[in-house]
């Protein structure tokens, strides 16, 4: 059998098939750069919807949809585990006016004496203290916030500047519970969804609340059991009566 002439025309032919392959192959690699970036920008924009998600789901999980954070219900039955004492962080705002000043140390050493992280921000006499302690308190992730009753003129109200109410929001949205700290039972404007409940301080030789206007279910318990309670997220009434 003879050999098969290699002429020019069957060189062509090969030069032919061999610059095809490469122009096939120059437009797959084309194609596939193409597709992996169209899949790359699909991935960046789903993982952005889902931080996205994440993020606002997260928000409105930290707000509960009825009462205040860390004011549990009286039909609510959940279990869970209560925070441990190594975790308790709290932030204690002052009241924007010297009085309490001094109660708010003994308040302190009594918190401190029960190994409890606690922070105190003073507000006397500085505009816009108490929103930015707790505008802190946030960015902290504190456990629970303690805002001192600036009182009224009249001794019977706890007063509350509008950028007080604007953080006290934030903090609600940030899950983070609120209490109201005064040494009278005080009536407040708030929105009652944004503190779990006041704190009517005293000594431990009180006792049980004696004013025939309050309920005869009222009874003191410790400040720190008062906010153990409210941390926890456990059952308590909104006028919660705690010694120290």
């Amino acid at each position: 059998m003879g050999m098969l002439p290699l002429g020019p025309q069957a060189l062509g032919g090969q030069m032919d098939y061999h610059s095809g392959l490469r122009v096939h192959r120059e437009h797959a690699r084309a194609f596939g750069g193409f597709m992996m970036r169209s899949v790359r920008d699909s991935l960046t924009t789903l993982s952005a919807l889902v931080i996205a998600l994440v993020i606002a789901l997260g928000l409105t999980a930290c707000a509960p949809s009825a009462g205040a954070v860390g004011d549990a219900p009286a039909s609510s039955s959940l279990a869970h585990d209560g925070i441990d004492r190594s975790d308790v962080s709290i932030v204690f705002v002052g009241s924007a006016y010297a009085a309490t000043t001094s109660a708010d140390k003994e308040i302190l050493q009594y918190l401190k004496a029960r190994s409890l992280q606690v922070r105190y921000s003073s507000s006397v006499n500085v505009k816009g203290a108490q929103a930015a302690a707790i505008r802190s308190a946030i960015t902290l992730r504190s456990t629970l916030i303690m805002l001192r009753c600036n009182v009224s003129g009249d001794g019977q109200r706890c007063n509350y500047a509008s950028d007080v109410v604007k953080a006290l929001t934030s903090a609600r949205n940030a899950g983070i519970p609120v209490v109201l700290i005064t040494d009278e039972q005080r009536v407040t404007e708030l929105d009652s969804h944004l503190y779990a409940a006041q704190f009517v301080l005293g000594s431990t030789s009180q006792g049980s609340p004696a004013s025939t206007d309050q309920k005869s279910s009222a009874r003191r318990v410790t400040l720190e059991t008062a906010a153990f309670t409210v941390m926890n997220d456990l059952e308590h009434a909104k006028i919660m009566y705690a010694s120290h």
